[in-house]
Order: C-alpha cells, then sequence, then structure tokens
C-alpha cells in the first residue's frame, strides 16, 4: 500500500483492521502495541495481495493504531518519536495519518540490502522483560 494513501485515509479503524487482515500472517512483529508489517506500494496498484515471505525486498511500514482500546497510541508514538529527533538521535522515517489515529514507521531491523541489523527492545535491555 503506498505511504501517502495510509496518511490520507478517513476511517482508521477500518483500513488497519483490513491491513491487519491481508498482513498479519506476513511476519511477526514483538510488542504488546497493535501493528503490521505492510510492504510498500509505488504504484497505483494498492491492495495487491500480500507478496510472499521469501519475495523479493521491497521497502516496508509499520503501521500502528490504538483504535479504541489504547486511545492516543498513535499521538504518543509520533511524539516520542519527534522528541528522539530532535535530541539528536539517529531513526528511521516516521509519520502520523492526518486523523492522527496511524502511526507510520519505516522498517528499520534491515540494512540497504535487506540484512538483518541487531537491535533490542528497551523493555528487554532495561530487564523488564
Amino acid at each position: 500500500m503506498r505511504l501517502d494513501a495510509i496518511l490520507t485515509y478517513r476511517g482508521a479503524e477500518g483500513l488497519f483492521q483490513d491491513l491487519m487482515d491481508r498482513y498479519m500472517m506476513r511476519a511477526p512483529l514483538s510488542g504488546v502495541q497493535p501493528k503490521v508489517l505492510v510492504p510498500e506500494a509505488v504504484t497505483a496498484d494498492e491492495m495487491a495481495p500480500p507478496a510472499p515471505k521469501a519475495a523479493a525486498l521491497t521497502p516496508d511500514l509499520i503501521v500502528k493504531s490504538g483504535l479504541e482500546e489504547l486511545p492516543g497510541l498513535a499521538i504518543n508514538e509520533f511524539v516520542c518519536m519527534s522528541i528522539a529527533r530532535a535530541s539528536g538521535m539517529p531513526g528511521p522515517d516516521f509519520y502520523l495519518s492526518d486523523d492522527r489515529q496511524i502511526f507510520v514507521i519505516r522498517r528499520f531491523d534491515r540494512n540497504e540490502v535487506g540484512a538483518p541489523l541487531g537491535f533490542e527492545d528497551m523493555a528487554v535491555g532495561a530487564g523488564c522483560i
């Protein structure tokens, strides 16, 4: 799906549920917040069926929405990432949808040729999990 289509979509609940239905089994994402890994389309064919896991490397977007269970999740993620960026921390590109219900961040655990990068979840690093 194209990034601009996600960011300008009206009705985050319907879009997020559709993305979950289409891509949930594509790749696991850790954490307790609702999120899904969506291949970023660059053509007008936005709702093509998900590619198999072994498909050629495509840019991926991590799409999060708290919906009714976690209201404000998207805004909170956007503010936290904005503070980190303003403090000089490097990080991936991230976006907040026009209706402030969906947070999108570019996948950050792969290098430019798709090889995995090592990283640690903050909760694990702090001994919380």
